[in-house]
């Protein structure tokens, strides 16, 4: 007799570090420090039950180096120090495999040593980890990262949004150059991204407005009226990365809580001088219509139809060739529209839905395209990540004969929290570990990584086995003290980038290696 199917969503571990613990760190290496140890904590939780365990951090054999010792810890929570930035945790008795927790990157986000010279622990324990750059006490809800790592855009509260440069140095560090801020929203913003130019943004707010920046000066030639309800996620149609097609983004779409999905022709587009109420109805050349609010939305390219070269006409024709939008409802379920056909108010058709009774809002999705290695016989397909508010993270497979009416197959789903902490952003990584090299695209993939983004502020990697839909997590980001995680992405190197929320405003950068090496310490 087989064995029942898992309930789903599975319960998955975490691990919880101090957030100030790079600060403490920094206190014991800094070379005029008189401090010569000081404590932090550790905690591992799965479902209802926890396992905690006291740190002691002192000075290594070596000047500039540090040792981290767990001195008290029930259940035997073990501790590896690989460098000063990233540790492995285990936990036998919750079933914690080996996991890696990462700190803040100190090349990329420095610490400031204390100036206390007692005898106590100088560290304010409150204090936030460092972040690459702080908008504190203003939230973070979005940013992006321009293509060329040159800029990173940020999105919060009050229609606050700017553009910051960002400076490379030799040895790796990284810094802050201009700050631009772009002015004209008065609501709070939802959504922003990055033309192919890396000099152009679109930004989306609650104020019902798209807006289009320039990245340099901070201009906003155009502006686009989206009511009656705020829109909820931008997405651009390009040309596939590499070739040579036309679409650079003239073409975009947005989902909204009026349950809509909307085409738009930017070329239409009113200039910021011309109230956009009035004359924005010609930029949406499509539209459809759901019967519940939208949340979130996506899109990807089915085939390479339509996609060009550089002197080829773009047209909506052409752009929608061959793609199809993603969107998530308020009532947890995912929905596929073929863009090449003219916008209705259909209801469309469900390919997804969350496991479960519950009808919670997708608030994130994203595509990956799998190598027909990795696919179901009917060649290539696509996995779909689906991030809800009730703290689960679903797979789903969307197989070829999905987009000729077949449901798509769910492959796993997860949440960490009994409570359920909403899950902000899901993103689809093409690495399995931070800043480690790209696999060749044409090697079979036998696993796929998701980083995800939540709102108790754990943001994490998942790795997931695609032919067992077996799930682990591979990498814990730590910094975020009881504040939201609200976005994460990953820069061309493979560095992770997470934005806080709430009060901590903070946005931070991990990669995998770094200064000071410690040996094993156990309980």
């Amino acid at each position: 007799m087989d064995p029942p199917p898992p309930r789903l969503p599975l319960s998955l571990p975490y691990v919880a570090l101090q957030p100030s613990l790079p600060h403490v760190l920094s206190d014991i290496a800094h070379p005029d420090s008189s401090v010569a140890t000081e404590h932090a904590w550790l905690s591992v939780y799965r479902d209802t039950e926890s396992a905690h365990a006291r740190l002691r951090v002192s000075e290594g054999d070596t000047d500039g180096s540090v040792d981290v010792d767990v001195v008290e810890g029930q259940d035997r929570v073990t501790l590896d120090m690989l460098s000063t930035s990233e540790f492995v945790v285990s936990c036998p008795s919750l079933s914690l495999p080996p996991t890696v927790a990462l700190l803040p990157s100190p090349l990329l986000n420095p610490t400031t040593s204390s100036s206390s010279r007692a005898a106590r622990n100088p560290t304010t324990q409150e204090s936030p980890a460092p972040s690459f750059l702080s908008t504190a006490p203003r939230a973070i809800d979005s940013f992006a990262l321009s293509s060329d790592g040159k800029r990173v855009v940020l999105a919060g509260r009050d229609g606050q949004a700017r553009v910051v440069e960002v400076v490379q140095y030799e040895g790796g560090r990284v810094g802050k150059g201009k700050e631009t801020a772009l002015r004209g929203h008065v609501g709070d913003l939802v959504a922003c991204e990055f033309f192919p130019s890396n000099e152009v943004i679109i930004t989306a707010a609650s104020d019902m407005t798209i807006r289009i920046f320039s990245a340099l000066d901070g201009s906003s030639p155009r502006v686009l009226a989206c009511p009656p309800l705020r829109p909820t996620s931008l997405t651009l149609l390009l040309s596939p990365p590499g070739s040579n097609g036309p679409h650079k983004g003239r073409h975009f779409l947005s989902t909204s809580l009026a349950g809509t999905l909307t085409l738009w022709d930017l070329s239409l587009a009113p200039s910021s001088s011309s109230a956009p109420s009035s004359s924005s109805d010609a930029a949406a050349v499509r539209k459809w219509t759901f019967p519940h609010p939208l949340s979130s939305g996506t899109a990807f390219l089915s085939s390479p139809a339509g996609t060009g070269e550089d002197n080829a006409e773009v047209t909506v024709e052409s752009v929608c060739a061959g793609r199809y939008a993603l969107v998530g409802s308020t009532h947890g379920d995912v929905r596929l529209v073929p863009l090449s056909e003219p916008g209705s108010t259909e209801d469309g058709r469900i390919i997804a839905r969350l496991p479960g009774a519950a009808k919670s809002a997708i608030d994130s999705l994203a595509v990956h395209a799998l190598s027909s290695s990795s696919s179901s016989s009917d060649g290539r397909g696509w996995l779909v990540a689906a991030g809800a508010r009730d703290g689960s993270v679903s797979i789903f497979r969307l197989a070829r004969a999905a987009l000729d009416g077949a449901e798509a197959e769910l492959v796993a789903s997860w949440r960490r929290t009994a409570g359920g902490s909403s899950v902000n952003e899901v993103r689809f990584s093409p690495r399995l570990r931070t800043s480690a090299p790209l696999a060749p695209s044409e090697e079979e993939q036998e696993e796929v990584s998701v980083l995800v983004a939540p709102s108790d502020g754990l943001a994490y990697r998942a790795v997931l086995q695609i032919s067992t839909g077996a799930v682990r997590v591979g990498e814990e980001f730590v910094g975020l003290d009881c504040e939201p995680a609200t976005a994460v992405s990953e820069d061309a190197s493979g560095r992770v980038w997470i934005a806080g929320g709430g009060a901590d405003g903070g946005l931070r950068v991990y990669e995998r290696g770094g200064a000071g090496v410690g040996g094993r310490r156990g309980a």
